[in-house]
């Protein structure tokens, strides 16, 4: 059977690498709102998040948006099996956005509701997946790779460590663990340190075993998240730091500049290598059809050949007929 529209993956591997570098970008959105409003209006309908300003309201929708993206990516673009971990970093993404999209006033009240809605999704996903790869029965397997098993550790830990977090009371600057202080270093409190060190942790940790395992040209996109975050976690670190998510472009952008001239180098490459695997497969799919057309041609001929030779053992011919049906097989058979 012969292949019809193939199509190269190079495209998707373009468009991929570019929602990869917008991605980057989604959180510096809440630059273009107001800082004063508490309250937004959506169709007329006045709605009142619990945060200080619209603009940190959006900040943290945004960074639950991105870091969604980002796992998302990573599971469906990553094959090997530690990635069935990421549901639960998913899970967990998918609980804070609606705990975050959900009014203070009733969010104590339905935040059981919004736990369990989480749940479902994170089992919806696994059974999709299961249907897709046809299982009748569900068995969990760790993987035999030591990397592997040590990757699923470590993703399946962050949720419980980001959940020890909440059980810190509100106001503490400074809290001892294991013998060492550990400060908000300029936050609010605790609390909002790290509950903004997560939001960073959820899109560094996968990004880096993702970019460890795969092995195509578009990953080295993933250097830029990768980059920017560190950089946000330097500012994070810096108690004279006044602004987060604001400027840390701007300082990483030699090292981002150099990573996107990598990255126009190697998509050139790769442009080039997928024109030629194009031409190799239609090189072969007309060698097929020709070498079908021919061969199906030769099998009808026979067919042919074999009636009228059946035809010509069960009613009288002459012996001219017989040779000339002999001579034309021969002449066929002498074909290469």
């Amino acid at each position: 059977m012969v292949a019809k529209n193939r199509k190269s993956p190079f495209v998707k591997e373009v468009l991929l690498a570019l929602l990869i570098l917008g991605n980057c970008l989604l959180p510096q959105l809440h630059l273009w709102v107001s800082d004063e409003l508490t309250r937004i209006t959506v169709f007329g309908y006045d709605y009142s998040h619990g945060y200080s300003s619209n603009q940190e309201f959006i900040w943290r929708l945004l960074c639950y948006v991105q870091i969604l993206i980002y796992i998302l990516i990573s599971f469906y673009c990553t094959a090997r099996r530690y990635k069935y971990a990421l549901l639960a970093l998913i899970y967990w993404v998918v609980y804070n956005t609606l705990v975050c999209l959900t009014p203070i006033a009733i969010l104590e009240e339905i935040r059981s509701v919004l736990l369990w809605s989480a749940v479902f999704i994170t089992l919806f996903l696994v059974n999709v997946k299961l249907v897709m790869a046809g299982e009748k029965s569900f068995t969990f397997k760790l993987p035999k790779d030591k990397l592997d098993v040590s990757i699923v550790v470590v993703l399946l830990l962050l949720p419980l460590l980001h959940r020890l977090s909440y059980n810190l009371p509100q106001g503490i600057r400074e809290i001892t663990i294991l013998g060492h202080t550990v400060s908000s270093f300029g936050f609010q409190d605790l609390d909002a340190f790290f509950t903004y060190l997560f939001l960073k942790i959820y899109i560094l940790v996968p990004l880096l075993f993702f970019f460890l395992a795969t092995k195509r040209w578009w990953k080295y996109a993933l250097l830029v998240p990768i980059l920017l975050v560190v950089f946000q976690l330097k500012t994070a670190f810096n108690p004279h730091s006044e602004y987060l998510d604001t400027y840390e472009v701007v300082h990483a952008l030699p090292l981002l500049i150099s990573v996107l001239i990598l990255l126009l180098f190697l998509s050139k490459a790769a442009y080039y290598q997928s024109k030629m695997v194009r031409l190799y497969q239609t090189t072969y799919d007309t060698l097929e059809v020709l070498v079908h057309k021919r061969f199906q041609n030769r099998e009808e001929f026979l067919k042919t050949i074999k009636e009228k030779w059946q035809q010509l053992k069960t009613t009288p011919s002459d012996e001219q007929e017989l040779l000339d049906l002999k001579q034309h097989l021969e002449q066929e058979l002498r074909k290469k």
